[in-house]
């Protein structure tokens, strides 16, 4: 299932880049919390700012 703008969910942070951190969401489907370091494995909960179902990616704003 994708993402929808809006929606909220408890995910676990899988990839920390310099840019910011990478959140697996229930299902398998990874987002990008831009511009904010989070600890790698810890759980965080986001809100779905943006979705690219082309590119399939989607953009992430810590709750």
């Amino acid at each position: 299932m994708q993402p929808e703008v809006g929606e909220v969910f408890d995910g676990v942070v899988t990839q920390v880049v310099p840019f910011g951190s990478f959140v697996e969401r229930p299902g398998g489907m990874t987002g990008l919390l831009h511009g904010e370091s989070a600890e790698l494995g810890s759980t965080v909960t986001v809100k779905v700012l943006e979705v690219d179902l082309e590119h399939q990616r989607f953009s992430l704003a810590r709750v």
